[in-house]
């Protein structure tokens, strides 16, 4: 939240919040992978600690930074499930300014140089340059200073942003970028593997065995997304014999457990028959 009140956009140099009216400003993708993409692109690498939940419900980003080729409506207030932001005309902003910076060097350093140039040493005749060739004399014992300074030069190759040194730090920041996700997502599941193994541990220690079986199968189904879980024949079969037992029973068992879909079940039976 701003002091001046309203979610403000993540972008940096963005002013953009809710409180304007006719700008969308659209949540962070609850996707942890989608939303890592989103804060390396609004380069934003001090977001990266958030949890997916954290930035869908606390951070925002305004329709501005997208295409309208990602939108799937007219109001540009509904994303494609593949939307990135591309565009950010805050940071071009800041690259005109240091190429404007570079520009104004150059006139100064030559406005100096043409100042130190000496005049002609001696007056021409105008009537005699009419029937005689043009002769101008330079004073010999003061030379020309060169027209470009190697300082401003080297000045200039400095500033400028495409140099081949700046652009292999940033393609190696890049890299190291991606590991580091790389390297958060390991650690993220290797602690959800050791808690389950815990928890398998726990369950054969206490609970009998059936009971056991069904509660370690519901912590792995609960960690999944409803459409990659994957049912076991003997999870199916048990579910099956709970919904003979009655399907009101069931449709309630569902809501506190993850049990296959009643048209799992029906294509179950259509295979027994």
């Amino acid at each position: 939240m701003s002091k001046k009140g309203g979610t403000v956009c993540v972008v940096r140099g963005c002013l953009n919040r809710t409180t304007k009216k006719d700008i969308t400003l659209l949540r962070f993708p609850k996707d942890a992978e989608r939303a890592n993409r989103w804060i390396l692109a609004c380069n934003r690498e001090d977001l990266i600690d958030k949890t997916p939940i954290q930035l869908y419900n606390n951070y925002r980003i305004c329709a501005l930074h997208f295409e309208d080729t990602m939108f799937t409506n007219p109001l540009r207030n509904r994303l494609l499930p593949s939307a990135n932001p591309t565009i950010f005309p805050q940071a071009i902003k800041r690259l005109r300014n240091v190429e404007g910076n570079i520009k104004a060097i150059a006139p100064q350093s030559s406005s100096m140089q043409d100042s130190s140039i000496p005049s002609t040493s001696k007056m021409l005749d105008m009537p005699a340059m009419i029937n005689t060739p043009l002769h101008i004399d330079i004073d010999e014992s003061t030379g020309l200073p060169p027209m470009t300074s190697p300082m401003s030069t080297q000045t200039a190759m400095t500033l400028t942003s495409n140099s081949p040194r700046k652009e292999k730090l940033r393609k190696k920041v890049k890299e190291l970028r991606r590991q580091s996700i790389a390297y958060k997502r390991a650690v993220t599941s290797t602690k959800k593997k050791s808690t389950l193994e815990d928890l398998d541990k726990l369950c054969e220690q206490f609970l009998p065995e059936s009971l056991a079986d069904l509660v370690k199968m519901q912590a792995r189904l609960t960690n999944a997304k409803p459409k990659e879980r994957r049912y076991s024949m003997k999870y199916k079969e048990f579910a099956l014999s709970l919904y003979f037992l009655g399907p009101r029973a069931y449709k309630f068992l569902k809501k506190l457990l993850c049990l296959p879909s009643k048209r799992l079940l029906e294509r179950m039976t259509q295979k027994i028959i």
